[in-house]
């Protein structure tokens, strides 16, 4: 698809992203739960100063690097793989989860497009239940729908530039496109 017909495709659809942002029209009982107490939760952390600080220093947006420290912290992960730049997403993750008390599914934090042996092992990790966050969606997007349309179960959350994707068992194939 041309980039401005993409622009104005996002452009249009902003207002529904924005609702759904607040979770209107959204059925299911944990991707409600999870866009209102992770996605789009108001509150201030006690960590926000110092992923801030992180988030310049590795140039990257900080909303992307909060929505990574509140995913951690919602699913309290076991291990923590990045595909890409990572020392930003790894002070996110040490805030959230304490090392050695992870508890949870597997979680892929992926900030650069991931070549073929990366998108494959990523597929994998999906339909064993991981979590993947994807940032930086402009640039990778076809990879994103490729695993997408590969998953046979699981929730992704997109947003304009941020994508993030639960694989857990007992959740339906669905995807939500809301305002990260």
């Amino acid at each position: 698809m041309p980039p401005k017909k993409l622009k104005f495709r996002r452009y249009l659809g902003a207002p529904r992203r924005y609702v759904r942002r607040r979770g209107f029209g959204i059925h299911s009982p944990f991707a409600f739960d999870f866009v209102l107490r992770v996605i789009s939760q108001p509150c201030r952390y006690y960590c926000y100063p110092r992923l801030d600080e992180a988030a310049r220093q590795a140039g990257m947006k900080r909303k992307v690097l909060r929505l990574i420290f509140r995913v951690a912290l919602f699913f309290c992960p076991q291990s923590v793989e990045v595909i890409g730049p990572s020392q930003a997403v790894e002070t996110a993750v040490g805030e959230a989860v304490p090392a050695g008390e992870g508890r949870g599914p597997r979680m892929i934090v992926v900030t650069a497009a991931p070549d073929s042996s990366q998108a494959e092992k990523i597929g994998k990790c999906m339909s064993q239940g991981a979590i993947v966050v994807f940032t930086g969606l402009r640039h990778h997007r076809d990879a994103v729908a490729g695993l997408w349309s590969s998953a046979d179960r699981g929730m992704l959350f997109r947003g304009s530039d941020t994508a993030v994707y639960v694989g857990l068992r007992h959740l339906p194939r669905q995807q939500f496109n809301v305002w990260i």
